[in-house]
């Protein structure tokens, strides 16, 4: 089944989410800092298989400004469409993960409803995945192996990281 990943914020905000007894008692900093939309928009990764979202991890963790340990939320599509979002395949823009493309979407024309909405998906329809920096490394090592990493693309943190790493 296809799904949907994000980098979280904080385990903090996800904590704060699932533990409200209802929607409406959300505190507003989990809402304002988890889901940081640009104009209206929120940025997701589509996986093809919920059982393995490393291109989505990949896609995120190389188009970070360093590699360090992280947090995902994944999610069904099928949660999405049910909550009435409109998820719209973007241009991720420069993105060193040659896999990446098509795989990046916006969920589009955002409003007070929508952030509802994902706060229901975060409580009730989600799944945290944990990411250690050496976990990462070696998705990364295995992706560059793979010739799937484009060392060009990739911002002057990452070039850094991968360098230290002993990957590039």
């Amino acid at each position: 089944m296809a799904a949907y990943i994000r980098k979280l914020g904080t385990l903090k905000n996800i904590d704060n989410i699932r533990g409200a007894q209802n929607i409406e008692d959300v505190p507003a900093d989990a809402v304002t800092s988890e889901f940081r939309t640009k104009n209206n928009t929120l940025s997701i990764w589509r996986v093809a298989d919920k059982a393995a979202p490393e291109h989505g991890i990949l896609a995120i963790a190389l188009s970070s400004s360093v590699i360090e340990a992280m947090d995902f939320v994944l999610f069904d599509e099928d949660a999405v469409n049910d909550e009435g979002l409109s998820a719209i395949r973007t241009d991720p823009g420069k993105n060193p993960y040659l896999c990446a493309a098509g795989r990046h979407f916006d969920i589009s024309d955002m409003r007070l409803r929508s952030l509802s909405s994902l706060c229901l998906i975060y409580k009730n329809k989600s799944c945290i995945i944990k990411k250690t920096k050496k976990e990462l490394r070696d998705l990364i090592e295995t992706a560059y192996d793979k010739g799937r990493i484009d060392l060009e693309a990739a911002n002057d943190g990452i070039r850094k990281d991968l360098k230290k790493f002993g990957i590039a």
